[in-house]
């Protein structure tokens, strides 16, 4: 997985993500990003923009429960931007579509949020 920046957007979180997902540090980052977040209580809202994801296999996807379990045990929310067609049918076989919201961009994830 390429590297992945962190931005706030109003009262939000926003990590976008990029390359692919086959279990590598940037990921283990992630999840202690949000561990970090909702452990502070420093954001209630964690948006993951996955546009520029190009590929992921079982150790990413499980990256993604990683940080849902993370905000899930606070009282932080936890949803998806821009899931590319690709990994939205990971996220479908693996049945995290079923607990992990997704928008079809950042924005659209902020409005429906507020």
């Amino acid at each position: 997985m390429g590297m992945f920046v962190t931005a706030r957007k109003e009262d939000a979180l926003i990590i976008s993500m990029s390359g692919k997902w086959m279990g590598t540090d940037e990921e283990r980052q992630m999840i202690e990003v949000v561990r970090e977040e909702v452990k502070n209580g420093a954001t209630k809202l964690i948006i993951l923009d996955l546009k520029k994801v190009e590929w992921a296999n079982s150790y990413g996807i499980g990256a993604l429960a990683g940080a849902m379990t993370s905000a899930h045990n606070s009282t932080a929310k936890l949803v998806l931007a821009s899931v590319p067609p690709e990994i939205k049918k990971l996220l479908d076989l693996s049945f995290l579509s079923k607990v992990l919201p997704s928008y079809p961009n950042v924005d659209k994830a902020l409005k429906a949020l507020e």
